[in-house]
């Protein structure tokens, strides 16, 4: 959609559409990570969008007690909204690890700290 806007108003060149997003992302009008080979695949134009997609993971019930998040568990939480495509959803978990909002563990496998349990184990300490 972006590439579409620029071409609209003649912006073809590659240097002038990165300093574009990158202009545009400093202002808070996209989302756009044209400097992270993970993250670069996608620009945002409504930011809102990413930033309820990112609640909507933190706070979901697919969550496991255990703070663990994987590619499939994201995959559930939306499906059923078309309008997130598989591509989706491995950008937003490099999102999580880039904002350490989780962390990898393995490969696809996530830790979200903010879902861990709050209760810590007790410790015989005599």
């Amino acid at each position: 959609e972006f590439d579409i806007i620029c071409s609209k108003f003649d912006i073809n060149e590659s240097k002038d559409k990165t300093t574009l997003l990158a202009l545009l992302n400093q202002i808070g009008t996209i989302v756009a990570y044209h400097d992270d080979d993970r993250l670069n695949i996608l620009q945002i134009i409504n930011p809102t969008w990413l930033t309820n997609s990112v609640y909507k993971i933190i706070r979901s019930e697919n969550i496991l007690s255990d703070g663990i998040l994987d590619y499939n568990s994201i995959r559930e939480i939306f499906l059923s909204d078309s309008s997130y495509k598989s591509y989706h959803f491995r950008w937003l978990m490099d999102l999580l690890i880039l904002f350490k909002l989780a962390f990898e563990i393995k490969k696809d496998r996530l830790l979200l700290p903010a879902r861990l349990n709050n209760s810590q184990p007790e410790f015989d300490l005599s």
